[in-house]
């Protein structure tokens, strides 16, 4: 009886994930295809539909635990997601092939540095991240989404933005109302995919007899990254190493600035002494990452070390 309990956590939280994950595609197409319709710029609603398919799933499971007061699967979903993305994700990518990372980027790098810093440092000395502090994380956020765009207008195309051109011209042609229908289930699907992942989450953690912490920091960021890495892993196999870079630097701003904000409005996110050593070695992730970045290109056996430094996190997640 105890096993099937077990398992049928398990199994509600991969069903809140396939709602999650789903929910965000449609979601996201809808809501950039109807934008298209206003006559929203059709770069900015491509990156606003790349943006939200991707990160959407792990914005909705750490405000949800905020919301039903688990801070710590919250917080773990943030920290654990930025380490698989810089080290587990970006690692698999580089060794299919590497990763070029021009200089258009590299603002984009620098800023994100400076959020996990951020991140970090007042977190660990305010000991929580407040509505107050979320606003201001949020409003970071906005500026670094006008400068991007901005840059990106300027530029000549954009690799993510092509992928989606079929997209938006056969979703174009669909009735206003169908495309608000598909946006609202989408939505509705993330809301209840949240809800259900972090309700079984937190009850499997407890039964299994790991903590929150635990849990969060590994499956539940991994289940929550799967959009980010299946989005990197098919731009290496269609050539596009630069958008890799760019996926991943993004995806970590998201979750440091925007999901973390958007968290604490929900309820506060306490960042206890138990995520100290977490938050510092995210720092240090993210500053490997930008050192390999910096270099212009990341070759494989910066992937490999990359993919051993995540191996080393998650045998210290063991450990401790």
């Amino acid at each position: 009886m105890f096993i099937q309990e077990i398992f049928l956590h398990l199994f509600l939280l991969i069903v809140g994930f396939i709602l999650l994950i789903k929910g965000a595609s449609f979601f996201a197409d809808g809501a950039a295809a109807i934008a298209s319709k206003l006559r929203v710029p059709r770069r900015a609603a491509g990156m606003a539909a790349d943006l939200l398919a991707v990160s959407v799933p792990g914005a909705g499971i750490s405000i949800a635990a905020a919301w039903r007061e688990n801070p710590d699967i919250a917080a773990g979903n943030i920290i654990g997601g930025n380490m698989i993305s810089l080290l587990l994700i970006a690692g698999l990518a580089a060794l299919i092939s590497p990763l070029s990372s021009g200089g258009s980027v590299r603002t984009e790098l620098t800023f994100m540095m400076i959020s996990v810093v951020f991140f970090t440092v007042y977190g660990t000395a305010a000991g929580e991240f407040s509505a107050y502090s979320g606003i201001f994380m949020i409003c970071l956020f906005t500026v670094f989404l006008l400068f991007l765009f901005i840059r990106r207008k300027k530029e000549k195309g954009s690799v993510s933005i092509r992928y989606r051109d079929e997209a938006f011209l056969r979703e174009e042609k669909e009735p206003s109302g169908r495309l608000f229908l598909f946006a609202v289930i989408g939505l509705v699907a993330v809301v209840l995919g949240s809800d259900l992942a972090v309700e079984n989450a937190a009850s499997a953690a407890v039964m299994i007899g790991v903590s929150e912490r635990f849990f969060a920091l590994t499956l539940i960021s991994l289940g929550t990254s799967l959009p980010v890495l299946i989005t990197c892993i098919r731009a290496v196999l269609r050539g596009h190493f630069g958008t890799v870079t760019a996926q991943i630097t993004g995806s970590v701003l998201f979750r440091t600035l925007f999901v973390a904000g958007a968290s604490g409005l929900a309820g506060p996110v306490v960042l206890g002494g138990s995520f100290l050593t977490d938050s510092i070695l995210c720092v240090a992730a993210a500053a490997v990452f930008l050192f390999f970045c910096r270099r212009g290109t990341v070759s494989r056996s910066a992937g490999f070390l990359l993919l051993i430094l995540y191996a080393a996190y998650l045998f210290y997640l063991l450990c401790c």
